[in-house]
Parts: C-alpha cells; structure tokens; sequence
C-alpha cells in the first residue's frame, strides 16, 4: 500500500477493524481491507473509483464508507451495496455520522447550488443529507463559508448531531458549530393546538410515508463564532 492515500482505520469489536484507503490505478480507486478472527482479509475489497474516503462502522458492524466519486459526485456504500447520494459534486472528503434513530447523515463541501429556477451556480456551501428507507433526502445547505471548508460531523450518545467547519473570509477567519436534535415528539409537551398540528401533519396526505416531519427543535442551531 505504498501509494495509499486517505488511509483511516475503523475499530468495532474487539479484535475487529477495517482500513480504508484510496490508490492510484490509471485512477483513484477506494479500498476496504477488513481484520477479524486474528487475521486479514486475503485481499482487499474494491469499493469504487473516487478519492477522499470516510469510513465508519455501525452498532451492527456495518461498514459504512462515503467518498467523492470520479465524477465527483457524493457515493455512500455498504456491505458492497453502493448510493450516490446527490449530483451536486463535492470538493474534499464527505462526513458521516449516525443519529439517535440510527439513519445515517452526510455532511459535504461542494462549490455548487442549484437556484429555484433550475439553474447551477457556483457558489461555498455545505450541504447535509439523510439516508431513509426511500432513499436518500434532498440535500439541505446547513452551512455557507466564504470559501472552501473542511465540514467534521459527530453524533453524540444521546443523539444530538455536532457540525463544525472553518470559515473563512477576507475579514476574518473563524472555526463555526452548530448542532441538531433529532426529530423526537414522544414525551414532549406539546399544547392542545400543537398536538393537533403534529397529528395533522402525520396524516398521509400531507406527509408522505418514511418522510421526516419538520418540528420539535430538529435542525443546525446555536452557531457559535
């Protein structure tokens, strides 16, 4: 693995890790090499053409890898099955992370947005994206740097989503966070009219099965600068 690139190591149970890299072959190829039972995997996995790799495993073992892919748009695989989350391309290295609900969340840099009429512009932003038994959500902009940023995404024990990414403009220069909680009504104490909201907004003709239901708190909040 003398040319590996990206190298990063996953640990799950004990004496269970897998290395995930990138390697030049005529065209930057992502590996997976697995280490179980006291022993490597004869030979590594090819997961696909593309560079910048982030790999992570799930309470169950899966391995979950993200990486920009040849035609530079975002790809998630796992257990040999692969996504491409959006065509929006992506400029450095994709950032997953698991939320209380276990779905599975993309954070990436991208130098494109889409305008209300259809038509892409260049333009710095980071975009998230959720994985759901449909498929992957729309990609939502959850940060606007003034230039090429770095996103890092983690979930927390109790579920909470933390984003951080560096800000940059002629101005100053400045490291930004914010954090997400999770999408989770039971418990909460709602008034008479937002119970009958919540219900509403439950019924299949306004909410599409398997859709996300925008309320209680669930977004980026608390920027921090």
């Amino acid at each position: 693995m003398d040319s590996a690139a990206g190298l990063q190591v996953v640990g799950g149970a004990d004496g269970h890790f897998s290395l995930v890299y990138s390697r030049d072959e005529f065209e930057p190829v992502i590996h997976a090499l697995t280490y179980s039972d006291n022993a490597w995997q004869q030979s590594a996995q090819m997961v696909g053409e593309g560079d910048s790799p982030r790999a992570m495993l799930d309470p169950q073992g899966g391995l979950h890898i993200a990486w920009c892919g040849a035609d530079a748009q975002v790809r998630v695989s796992r257990t040999g099955s692969t996504q491409v989350v959006a065509e929006l391309p992506c400029q450095n290295r994709p950032e997953l992370a698991l939320d209380s609900n276990g779905r599975l969340h993309i954070a990436w840099y991208s130098d494109m947005v889409t305008q209300a009429t259809g038509i892409p512009t260049q333009a710095p932003v980071v975009y998230e994206a959720i994985q759901t038994a449909e498929g992957w959500s729309e990609p939502a902009i959850v940060a606007r740097p003034g230039r090429a940023s770095q996103p890092s995404i983690a979930g927390s024990e109790h579920g909470t989503l933390h984003l951080a990414w560096s800000d940059s403009r002629p101005e100053e220069q400045s490291l930004s966070y914010a954090s997400q909680i999770q999408y989770n009504c039971a418990g909460a104490p709602l008034s008479r009219l937002a119970q009958v909201a919540y219900d509403v907004a439950q019924r299949p003709d306004y909410q599409p099965a398997g859709d996300i239901i925008p309320y209680c708190q669930n977004r980026f909040d608390r920027l921090l600068y």
